[in-house]
Parts: structure tokens; C-alpha cells; sequence
């Protein structure tokens, strides 16, 4: 079985969640419909960030961090932290 990439990109859909994720950088509300990229976390479960504000300077790079450690966190073998941090 293949490890779930850590952070990917996706239109945001919160049809039938009673609650909204909030930008990890704008920390505005995420609305259905805008492009946004997401990342595992645990046992916060998932992490959004709009589009464009994964855009700037290297968030889209902490996105990606937070998800291998999640994914690390549930049990993946992540040997990347080894050589990130």
C-alpha cells in the first residue's frame, strides 16, 4: 500500500460539514468552491490554506512539513523528516 501524499490541492466543498476550516495563514474562513491546498494533520485531523496564500514564500513547503508529520504520526515511514530537519 502506498503512502497518501502528505499536502495536495483541491476546490474546497463543506456541503454536508457543520464546520468550515480556516486559512492557516489568513486564518479567514474557507468558503465552498475556492481553491485551496490541504495537508493531514493528527490529531488535528486536516489543515486548508487558500491557493493563493500557499503561493507566498514558502507555505506551501510548511504545508507539505505538517502533512509528513502527520502522516509520520499515523504510522507512515517518513524517511524525508530524517533529512529535512
Amino acid at each position: 500500500m502506498r503512502r497518501p501524499e502528505p499536502s495536495w490541492e483541491a476546490i474546497y466543498k463543506n456541503d454536508r460539514r457543520a464546520h468550515r476550516h480556516r486559512c492557516v495563514c489568513c486564518n479567514r474562513i474557507i468558503n465552498a468552491g475556492e481553491p485551496v491546498v490541504m495537508c493531514y494533520r493528527s490529531p488535528r485531523g486536516t489543515l486548508a490554506m487558500h491557493a493563493g496564500c500557499a503561493n507566498l514564500g514558502e507555505n506551501r513547503e510548511h504545508l507539505r512539513k505538517w502533512g509528513l508529520s502527520g502522516l509520520k504520526a499515523r504510522g507512515w515511514r517518513v524517511p524525508e523528516l530524517d533529512t529535512h530537519y
